[in-house]
C-alpha cells in the first residue's frame, strides 16, 4: 500500500516536472539564440543574453528536481545543457593549463579609466603606467586613455614610451583609444564613433613582414547613471536600502535595451570593416560593455575571429569590478593567424573599474 501511494504521487508529479523541465530548457535555448538577433531590430533582445546564467542555473536545478521526483525525464535538462554546450563554454570556459610556446607575443586590453584617475604608487609613478611597463606585453590596447591636465598626460605616456617605442592614439569625442606597441605602428584608421564610444584600428608592421590590424573597441556603455547603478546593486543583492518600484525597474531595463541597440549599430559597422579585410591578420580587443554571449561577440566570431579567453582561459573571467556586474565585458579575439594560450583576467590590478585581460598568441599562419 505504501509503495502504491508513492508510485501514485510520482505519477502525479511526472507530467508537471517534465513540463517545467522543458520550459527551463526552452528559456535557456532562447537566451542563447538571441545573441544572433540584432537589438537594433528587436530592442529587448539585448537584455535576454544577460539572463543566460540565471536560466543555466534553472536548468541545473531542474535536473536535480527531475532526478528526485521523476527520473524517467532525466534526459530533458541534460538535452538542454548539451544543446547549449557551445554557449556554456563561451560563457564559462574550462581549459587545461598550457604554457605559451617560445615566440609567442603577449597582448593586453585594458580600460584604464583615465589611467587610474592619476593615482601614483609609492615611487611617485602613475600606477597604471607602472603596471603596463611591468606587464611585459608586446601590444597594449587601452580604452578611456584620456588624462588632464596635458602635463600629467605627457608625463604618464612618456614613462610608458621608455619601454614601448611605438605609441599612437585615436580620439573618440573627448575620449581616447591608445595603442602601445613593440612593433612599428605604420598607420591607423577610424572605424566609428558615438559620443565618447567608438572603435579604430592600428596597423602594425610585424617581423614576418606582413601587417597586423589591431582593432581597438570601446562600445556603447549601458548608459546608467550613478543613481541607476546603485539601484541595480540593490536589485541584485535584494537589499532594503532603497525602494525599487516596477517603474524604476522598467526604466533601467529600457536604458540598458536602448544602449544595446546603439551598440549593435556600432557592431555592424565594425563587422563591415572586418569584411573589407577578410582573411587578413587581425586582433580585435577592447571594452565591449557586453557579455560573451552578446550580439557583438557573436557577430565578431561569425566574421572569422576566435575568442582567446574561450579557447585558453578558465572560469567566468569577470572584468568589470563594480556594481554587481559579474560578467566578462572586455575581450580579445583574433584571426586564424594565431593560437591563444593562457588568457587571464588580472584581478590584482584594481586601479580602474575594469580589470585588464591578456593572452599569449603564437603565430600559426603568415600571409604571403
Amino acid at each position: 500500500m505504501v509503495r502504491s501511494n508513492k508510485r501514485r504521487r510520482r505519477n502525479l508529479l511526472s507530467k508537471p516536472v517534465a513540463f517545467f523541465a522543458w520550459v527551463s530548457v526552452l528559456l535557456l535555448w532562447a537566451c542563447a539564440l538571441s545573441s544572433f538577433v540584432s537589438p537594433q531590430h528587436f530592442k529587448y533582445f539585448g537584455l535576454t543574453t544577460l539572463a543566460f546564467p540565471a536560466f543555466l542555473a534553472l536548468v541545473v536545478v531542474m535536473e536535480i528536481v527531475v532526478l528526485i521526483f521523476s527520473r524517467r525525464w532525466w534526459w530533458i535538462p541534460l538535452l538542454g545543457l548539451l544543446g547549449c554546450a557551445f554557449s556554456i563554454r563561451t560563457y564559462f570556459p574550462i581549459n587545461l593549463p598550457s604554457q605559451a610556446p617560445d615566440g609567442s607575443i603577449k597582448v593586453m586590453s585594458y580600460n584604464v579609466y583615465s589611467y587610474g584617475n592619476k593615482v601614483k604608487n609609492d615611487e611617485g609613478v602613475n600606477i597604471v603606467a607602472d603596471y603596463i611597463v611591468r606587464s611585459n606585453s608586446d601590444i597594449v590596447c587601452l580604452q578611456e586613455a584620456f588624462l588632464h591636465p596635458s602635463e600629467v598626460y605627457k608625463e604618464v605616456t612618456s614613462y610608458i614610451c621608455r619601454t614601448y617605442p611605438h605609441y599612437d592614439t585615436l580620439h573618440i569625442g573627448d575620449n581616447r583609444l591608445a595603442c602601445y606597441s613593440k612593433y612599428p605602428i605604420v598607420g591607423k584608421e577610424h572605424i566609428n564613433e558615438v559620443g565618447t564610444n567608438g572603435a579604430g584600428a592600428y596597423l602594425l608592421k610585424m617581423p614576418e613582414g606582413d601587417t597586423l590590424r589591431v582593432v581597438n573597441c570601446h562600445l556603447r556603455s549601458m548608459g546608467l547613471s550613478l543613481s541607476d547603478r546603485a539601484t541595480y546593486r540593490n536589485i541584485v543583492h535584494a537589499t532594503e536600502e532603497m525602494e525599487v518600484t516596477d517603474t524604476t525597474s522598467r526604466r533601467l531595463l529600457s536604458k540598458v535595451a536602448s544602449a544595446a541597440a546603439v551598440r549593435a549599430q556600432q557592431v555592424d559597422q565594425i563587422t563591415d570593416y572586418l569584411k573589407l579585410h577578410e582573411g587578413e591578420n587581425i586582433i580585435l580587443c577592447g571594452d565591449f560593455n557586453d557579455s560573451p554571449l552578446s550580439y557583438a561577440h557573436q557577430s565578431f566570431r561569425l566574421n572569422g575571429l576566435t575568442d582567446a579567453y574561450t579557447t585558453s582561459g578558465n572560469g567566468l573571467g569577470r572584468t568589470f569590478n563594480k556594481d554587481a556586474i559579474i560578467v566578462r565585458i572586455d575581450h580579445i579575439l583574433h584571426s586564424d593567424h594565431w593560437t591563444a594560450y593562457g588568457a587571464k583576467v588580472d584581478k590584482e590590478m584594481t586601479a580602474s573599474d575594469h580589470y585588464p585581460v591578456y593572452t599569449y598568441l603564437k603565430r600559426t599562419k603568415v600571409d604571403e
